[in-house]
């Protein structure tokens, strides 16, 4: 019995991270943006690339460039994982379901 208080606590702190992750609509800082900006390209089949320079410790002779030169890719692997929607018939139906729960 005495998981339940932790577990309590988990819970109460992932709901206020939900609940601010919602109103939030951009990352919010230069770190957060390039996960972003390689989670995007991920999403859009080009791979983990860059399109922009963002640091100039590995200067570009071209671009788009690989990514990650600096940052490792776990941040934006993990960006693009939770920003990738199936495009099933079942998500569908549960993603009406869902809209319709929330109002």
């Amino acid at each position: 019995m005495a998981w339940r208080a932790p577990l309590a606590w988990l819970l109460l702190a992932l709901l206020v991270r939900a609940g601010m992750a919602w109103r939030l609509g951009h990352p919010g800082y230069i770190d957060a943006y390039y996960d972003a900006h390689v989670a995007a390209n991920l999403l859009a089949r080009r791979g983990l690339v860059e399109d922009v320079a963002w640091n100039y410790l590995s200067p570009p002779a071209a671009l788009p460039r690989p990514s990650n030169a600096y940052w490792p890719p776990g941040a934006a692997v993990f960006a693009a994982a939770g920003a990738w929607r199936p495009t099933t018939q079942r998500h569908a139906g549960s993603m009406r379901w869902l809209r319709r729960r929330r109002g």
